[in-house]
């Protein structure tokens, strides 16, 4: 008995510390990550207008110009965001078998990156919104996600959806 003991002891070991290793690798390896440094201009200080394509502008909007109804409303219609971070909610929604919570990080992230499927792309997303949850805070974050999603209708951002 004592040898099996010892082996389950050291698969249990083993797989801790390859999942360690894992989570490791998610939450500090960010060099192969698409930059966040232009969704800086999605949060911006004053109303702007930035460059989305080729010769087409799009209005930003400051974080206090949005108002409280368009984040009432977007909470209304998506439900209240996650609180912890994107790999921190993603491993709880495994264990736990849960559909994931929305994470605006997580919707940035997937507007970042190039088309692509499969497990390759969902990791670098995942990382990106860590990344992009620890460098704003959540209000930026709200912000940012705001001025970049997608309304219906060939509008992105709150103030190209208003105009519509």
């Amino acid at each position: 008995m004592k040898p099996l003991g010892r082996i389950v002891a050291t698969a249990g070991v083993a797989i801790i510390v390859a999942f360690g290793a894992v989570c490791g690798w998610l939450y500090f390896y960010t060099a192969d990550l698409p930059s966040i440094a232009e969704l800086d201009r999605c949060n911006p200080i004053a109303a702007s207008e930035i460059q989305i394509g080729a010769g087409s502008l799009a209005h930003v909007v400051p974080s206090d110009l949005l108002g409280k109804y368009v984040v009432n409303a977007l909470l209304a219609a998506e439900g209240q965001a996650e609180a912890r971070g994107p790999i921190r909610a993603t491993i709880a929604n495994l264990l736990s078998g849960v559909q994931p919570a929305r994470m605006n990080s997580w919707q940035i992230a997937r507007g970042q990156i190039p088309n692509g499927h499969g497990v390759r792309r969902q990791t670098i997303e995942l990382r990106l919104a860590e990344q992009i949850q620890r460098h704003f805070e959540q209000r930026q974050v709200l912000t940012i996600y705001l001025n970049r999603v997608y309304f219906g209708e060939g509008a992105y951002g709150v103030e190209d959806a208003s105009m519509r």
